[in-house]
């Protein structure tokens, strides 16, 4: 068999972890190590990790606290597959998914270097509300192309997440790894420096589970601007090429500003998108529109305050 890596980052959270790693270390593919990064956390996690009695365990300690990024780029480092998934510490797997995607990926052919699959997200529903008992199935179902080349579609909006995904080793370290510095998005970011080089496959089936709790880092709209202004500046060129493209994009970073109340900072996205030919121009106008109506321009609203722990990385 293929051994696989997985890498899980972890940040003080022992609550959820055992969710996690319990999926993993069950997998129906049995020829595996399971790598847990430990980023300085301060609970126990530590001394949870190290009575786990199973040699396929590895546990990375940090000196110092990193982000999941740094961290993930940490478990990669002493991995030793030539395949490599990730999870997060408060999500996990159908125990058949290393299977199912390693042979989906053995299908598909030596031209696809990534294969991913839905996933369920309990805490939000479709249309983003986000609360108990709501539930959504991604990606969401007005996907144009999910699979094959996707990299236009990555560059319009999120796809792939990290929980869902197993990818050829040489990519990952042809590519440079994991964004250290974003702290929200960082795997739509991954997923766009991916797809510049390789096709992926696409299992319909939802083999992961995401549970949004009020720690959990997509609460916090705002960090996710850092992320698409990250893919704006590494895709200039297919940005240039595709003015509709770019203007969608701006527009996401508008919404962003706007639903947090910074009207001002979303304005200037606005003019940029309707500058461009062949842009959403109507789309464009309303938003500015709502800007207007909403709250001055000139003065800078306070954003939308998180709620306790929200906004810390959800890994």
């Amino acid at each position: 068999m293929t051994l696989i890596s997985v890498i899980v980052p972890t940040f003080n959270r022992r609550h959820t972890l055992p969710r996690a790693v319990d999926s993993i270390l069950a997998q129906t593919h049995r020829d595996l190590e399971l790598i847990v990064v430990d980023d300085v956390s301060t609970d126990d996690t530590l001394d949870y990790l190290r009575a786990i009695d199973d040699p396929r365990l590895k546990v990375v300690a940090l000196d110092t606290n990193g982000g999941a990024g740094r961290a993930r780029n940490k478990g990669l480092e002493v991995a030793k597959g030539s395949l490599v998934a990730y999870q997060d510490s408060d999500d996990e797997w159908s125990v058949r998914f290393l299977e199912r995607l390693h042979a989906g990926l053995q299908e598909a052919g030596p031209e696809v270097g990534v294969i991913y699959c839905g996933k369920l997200v309990y805490g939000r529903d479709q249309q983003r509300v986000f609360g108990p008992g709501r539930v959504a199935y991604m990606p969401d179902h007005d996907r144009k192309i999910v699979e094959g080349d996707i990299h236009r579609e990555v560059l319009a909006r999120p796809l792939v997440s990290s929980q869902t995904f197993l990818v050829r080793r040489e990519l990952m370290e042809q590519v440079g790894g994991w964004h250290e510095t974003i702290r929200k998005g960082e795997d739509w970011e991954l997923s766009a420096r991916l797809a510049r080089i390789t096709r992926y496959a696409f299992i319909e089936e939802p083999l992961s589970v995401t549970y949004l709790g009020p720690d959990s880092a997509t609460h916090n709209e705002l960090k996710g601007v850092g992320v698409m202004e990250a893919i704006l500046k590494a895709n200039a060129d297919m940005y240039a090429a595709d003015p509709a493209l770019h203007a969608g994009l701006l527009l996401q970073i508008a919404r962003t500003y706007q639903r947090s109340g910074l009207f001002a900072e979303a304005r200037p996205y606005i003019r940029r998108a309707a500058a461009l030919r062949s842009a959403p121009l109507r789309t464009a106008k309303l938003m500015l529109a709502q800007t207007l109506k909403l709250g001055p321009v000139w003065r800078k609203r306070a954003p939308v305050q998180a709620g306790p722990g929200q906004g810390s990385a959800n890994r």
